[in-house]
């Protein structure tokens, strides 16, 4: 891509990652039915902001069923199988 530069990213904290989902799906999920879901979805998330942010505005205005499927998507998937990638998360 052209990037002469290499910057590291952290993990957030649970709750700056649950604040950074609440503010990107765009809905009030705090007090609905998906409550809990979407804080699975938050955890398995792991911290990192690009997929709190990615999964968060996909979700945004769809319904439970869909919810219901990216999560168990989440807990399905692995990085184990990407190499370098265990070292170069920080």
């Amino acid at each position: 891509m052209g990037c002469d530069k290499t910057f590291t990213i952290g993990t957030l904290t649970k709750q700056e990652s649950w604040a950074l989902f609440k503010e990107h799906v765009g809905m009030n999920v705090e007090n609905s039915i998906i409550s809990s879901i979407a804080r699975e979805i938050t955890a398995e998330c792991d911290g990192l902001p690009i997929a709190i942010v990615t999964v968060a505005g996909a979700l945004k205005n769809r319904g439970m069923y869909e919810w219901r499927d990216a999560l168990q998507q989440l807990k399905r998937s692995t990085s184990t199988n990407i190499e370098g990638m265990h070292e170069n998360i920080s």
